[in-house]
């Protein structure tokens, strides 16, 4: 993406960042910044391809930030969504969430159905000229803030769940609909997270997104973006936080010799880059799959495992390196090493990604 662009927005964000952390949230006024910025919804350009997006994420890690970072890819994750309907509610919708005048949120996951969307509970009934909703949904990223949801429910029981749900747009002023406060959480403050309840929420025809009980399969496409953003995100992190960390081992001395001279440190720094420059060339791959239009599913849950427990293995590291002064909560590795832990859940947890990949290696797929 253009170099003064991105250098103009970053300075935006280092001026306004500390009130944002206060606040808990990326106000109004930034998400109207990077509208006016044109980065919302970058990923979906045609011209810049994901790679702009990716070039976005890496600037994005100067400020050590995951809820930063992960609290502009949700809405993008979301946006993505709601950019394959062409209904004129989901393009008026569309062209506020890129101008950042709103935002949007994904809500699937529920008490009961986490990973395994097939366990949704949440349910919309046809009546006359529309449906009534009633159900609840937790663990939704930004949701607090959010102007409208793309809601995941049952609209058929009587069959596979692949072949029964249906996705639907809310708004937050929607009567029936219940916006909980942003839920306590152990990092990534930035991005807030929250709850919705609805109970004989009436909705008209109009806000159906896409064909009735055909919701499943738009859910596992835009799961394998968010998978793909996931990969760029922990490679981009885990670039920046071994670049960040060369000062430090140059600085310290511990028993009259630097840090960076112990046979320790050149053995845990050796494999740690090798991992992470491996990982690059990988998603590098899977991005230019993207802009090709050409996916391959298990490239893109290889990349996802390996990339974001490649990131939680060098913030470990990393936190160990920097001894008892790591610890202290005004250092930024004291804070990443709570804030990156929800990434091994987003897109589905690693350990059902690894059953998924396991069982098509055994049994002979791909």
């Amino acid at each position: 993406m253009d170099n003064e662009k991105l250098k103009g927005l970053l300075a935006y964000i280092s001026e306004n960042i500390s009130s944002w952390n206060e606040q808990k949230y990326i106000p109004r006024d930034g998400w109207l910044t990077f509208g006016k910025q044109g980065v919302i919804g970058v990923s979906m350009d045609r011209e810049q391809g994901i790679k702009a997006f990716s070039e976005l994420i890496a600037g994005f890690c100067r400020f050590k930030n995951v809820g930063l970072i992960s609290s502009f890819s949700v809405n993008e994750i979301a946006l993505t969504l709601l950019a394959r309907f062409n209904s004129p509610q989901a393009a008026a919708a569309k062209a506020e969430v890129l101008e950042g005048r709103k935002n949007i949120s994904m809500c699937i996951t529920e008490e009961g159905a986490g990973s395994d969307v097939s366990a949704i509970a949440a349910e919309a009934a046809a009546v006359d000229n529309g449906f009534v909703l009633s159900g609840k949904k937790t663990m939704i990223s930004n949701g607090p803030i959010a102007d409208y949801f793309i809601v995941a429910v049952k609209t058929n029981k009587e069959v596979a769940a692949w072949r029964g749900i249906s996705l639907f747009l809310i708004k937050k002023d929607d009567p029936g609909l219940k916006v909980s406060p942003a839920l306590l959480k152990a990092g990534a403050h930035l991005m807030p997270l929250g709850e919705i309840e609805f109970e004989n929420l009436k909705l008209t025809e109009e806000r159906l997104l896409g064909k009735r009980n055909r919701g499943f399969e738009h859910l596992m496409s835009v799961l394998i973006f968010e998978r793909t953003v996931i990969s760029i995100m922990s490679t981009a992190m885990s670039e920046d936080a071994l670049d960040s960390v060369m000062g430090y081992l140059s600085e310290r001395e511990v028993f009259g010799k630097k840090l960076r001279d112990y046979q320790n440190t050149k053995m845990v720094m050796a494999d740690l880059f090798s991992r992470a420059r491996i990982m690059r060339v990988f998603v590098n791959n899977i991005m230019d799959d993207f802009d090709s239009g050409i996916m391959d599913k298990t490239d893109v849950i290889i990349g996802k495992i390996m990339a974001s427990e490649l990131l939680k293995d060098i913030i470990d590291a990393l936190y160990r390196l920097y001894g008892a002064r790591g610890y202290l909560a005004s250092h930024w590795i004291a804070n990443y090493y709570n804030d990156v832990r929800w990434i091994n859940a987003g897109g589905g947890s690693n350990e059902l990604l690894k059953d998924v990949l396991g069982n098509n290696i055994v049994h002979g797929g791909s």
